[in-house]
């Protein structure tokens, strides 16, 4: 599921991740909070595309 928001423009990002990430539990939640703080942050969204 992350790796298809590789395909989004970066505006519609942090929104997708939201949506993908809500229900998560358990390591799937850990996977997700892991992906917001390292992979999320205004100087890398730029470098998806």
């Amino acid at each position: 599921m992350l790796l298809a928001t590789a395909f989004l423009p970066p505006h519609h990002i942090p929104a997708a991740v939201l949506l993908l990430g809500r229900d998560a539990t358990g390591s799937i939640a850990a996977l997700f909070n892991y992906f917001r703080v390292e992979w999320m942050l205004p100087d890398r969204l730029p470098m998806w595309n």
